[in-house]
């Protein structure tokens, strides 16, 4: 029962089943953040349906994957993406699939480091401080299909992962810290887009 429990808490994929796939029926959802048309499914993902890296049957199988696909595809001046996950209290940049730098990748650092030093500066004491970096190195793995390489790829020249505080080494957060992580994250968005509007 308490395992139980703790899948239903720390639930990372989307609900999405495969109609007439039996192991979709027991394992069900796709990582959205492996959905994506960039380099998909060759690095970081797992075939197996109920990994919580399993990448889906096919790029932008999730609808919530084909949203956010649609929104960078009809607003062509997008200057910063932002997509929230955790754990860690990262701040991750591109190419997530193999650790390169892109020609964006001075002004993503700094503009990194200003989203961090504001977290930083407004966090609670048991929080880590935020560690700036590419995503494929500072997470020591490639990651293939993520939505900040594939916003990457499509224009948007400032596109992070910011990988929210846990505790105790997992992805479980008490409820009693929302407020203070939200609180403490905006911080670093609005320094993170007044910097952005900067270096413009």
């Amino acid at each position: 029962m308490m395992m139980k429990y703790l899948q239903s808490v720390t639930w990372r994929k989307s609900r999405s089943i495969v109609p007439g796939n039996q192991w979709s029926l027991m394992c069900p959802g796709v990582d959205i953040d492996r959905n994506f048309d960039f380099v998909w499914n060759t690095i970081g993902t797992s075939d197996n349906l109920c990994s919580y890296v399993y990448p889906g049957e096919r790029p932008f199988s999730e609808v919530e994957a084909r949203v956010v696909r649609d929104i960078l595809h009809q607003h062509r001046n997008i200057l910063m993406y932002i997509s929230f996950s955790s754990f860690g209290s990262f701040i991750m940049y591109p190419w997530a699939f193999d650790g390169s730098l892109s020609e964006h990748a001075f002004r993503q650092h700094a503009v990194g480091i200003s989203m961090a030093d504001a977290i930083n500066a407004a966090k609670h004491p048991n929080f880590l401080n935020y560690r700036v970096g590419n995503a494929g190195l500072i997470r020591g793995s490639g990651m293939a299909g993520t939505s900040v390489d594939y916003a990457h790829s499509v224009g948007v020249p400032l596109a992070y992962s910011i990988e929210l505080p846990g505790l105790f080494g997992g992805y479980w957060m008490d409820p009693i810290w929302i407020e203070q992580i939200v609180i403490e994250t905006w911080e670093g968005v609005k320094a993170g887009a007044r910097r952005a509007l900067a270096t413009n």
